[in-house]
């Protein structure tokens, strides 16, 4: 099951950007894991619209290329402001067009639940090829733990069997990693909580801020507005504290 980013682009940032003080929460872990520094080459691979890339390039000072296999996805990156600090490209996972021993850090932020399981072997190894020796690889996901407490899950039945379809174990992601040739692999879960606008939110989960929501039906995506709607109306005051749990899954490029 996939979501059709063409159709979205446009309207990505409007709804599935963070907060500017969760999203440097999220960078700085990114950062850390991968040890990226200024000057490290940095591959953004599934940069969606550059919403980690740009300011790695901007704020870190790292070298920072950023790949997307749909289009229009990078055509809406190249419009943000701070974008040419960054290299863009329109390529497949499974087959990286850079050249060996290209990055010092891979970074997979929320992408790799968007691969086929075919898929994963293969984009694993053309990772771990552009990665120079000792170089990092960083996948951003979620353990099937975490999706199913995943808030909003209380009111679309649906969205909990669809991401435990969706995202790989995270045992089964790692022994990929480690078939693939990837050294010391880890795993790291991570919580941010963050106070939100109880409206903005509701109209967040109406334009389907998450690919899992634009994957079930019209009826559902109505009935759990409708019940959400009146949970948010029950609460005290106009914000209201999100949980976002979330799994770092490391790797490297053996050094030898």
């Amino acid at each position: 099951m996939k979501s059709d980013y063409s159709v979205i682009a446009h309207t990505y940032d409007r709804y599935r950007s963070f907060a500017p003080r969760t999203l440097q929460f999220w960078l700085n872990h990114i950062v850390n894991l991968a040890a990226i520094s200024p000057g490290l080459p940095v591959l953004d691979l599934g940069c969606g619209t550059g919403r980690l890339a740009i300011p790695l390039a901007n704020g870190v000072r790292a070298r920072v290329y950023g790949l997307d296999l749909e289009p229009a996805m990078i055509a809406q990156a190249v419009t943000k402001e701070g974008s040419g600090a960054v290299g863009w490209a329109v390529g497949d996972a499974t087959s990286l067009p850079f050249r060996q021993g290209s990055f010092g850090a891979v970074i997979m932020a929320l992408v790799i639940h968007h691969m086929q399981p075919n898929d994963r072997p293969y984009a694993l190894a053309s990772i771990l090829r552009s990665l120079a020796p000792g170089g990092r690889l960083v996948i951003w996901t979620s353990s099937h733990q975490q999706i199913r407490r995943f808030p909003l899950a209380g009111f679309f039945p649906s969205l909990v069997p669809i991401d435990l379809e969706r995202f790989p174990p995270l045992s089964a992601l790692m022994a990929e990693m480690r078939e693939a040739g990837f050294v010391h692999v880890q795993r790291r879960a991570v919580v941010k909580q963050e106070t939100v606008d109880k409206h903005e939110f509701l109209e967040k989960v109406r334009n389907r801020y998450i690919s899992t929501l634009r994957l079930i039906g019209e009826d559902e995506l109505a009935a759990g507005i409708r019940s959400m709607s009146e949970h948010l109306s029950a609460l005290p005051g106009s914000k209201v504290v999100r949980a976002y749990r979330y799994t770092f899954v490391t790797g490297q490029r053996s050094a030898t």
